[in-house]
Order: C-alpha cells, then structure tokens, then sequence
C-alpha cells in the first residue's frame, strides 16, 4: 500500500466525502426528517425510514463535482 500525502488531490476529495457522511451521520440522528437511514448506491442517495422513502437525490455518475 503506498500511503499519500494530504496534498494528493485524491486524498483530500476523500477526506471531504468522509466529512460529509460525518455531517450526514450527525444530521440523521437529529432526525429533521424522520428518516433514520441512508442508502448510497453508484446513482442515488436515498434517505428512509424503516422501509418508506423519506428523499431521495440523483447522483448522475458523469456529474462533475466540485469541493464547495
């Protein structure tokens, strides 16, 4: 396994995405929605609760993304 610098551009997109489902996990738990999990797939994101759709996004895999 090579390990990477936080300065590798792929390294620090991945420590973002892990943030962001930290602030997902963080957000779930208050339950604003009264969804109690998440499902990502390669195309979407959706949120549930027991087994009903609370939301649900696209994730178009040719979507460019940026950091914002």
């Amino acid at each position: 396994m090579v390990m990477r610098t936080a300065s590798d551009h792929d390294t620090r997109e991945a420590l973002r995405v892990l943030e962001a489902i930290q602030a997902l996990q963080r957000w779930l738990l208050e339950q604003p929605m009264g969804a109690d999990g998440p499902y990502l797939s390669a195309t979407s994101l959706v949120l549930v609760q027991g087994e009903d759709v609370v939301a649900s996004v696209a994730l178009p895999a040719n979507a460019p993304w940026t950091a914002t």
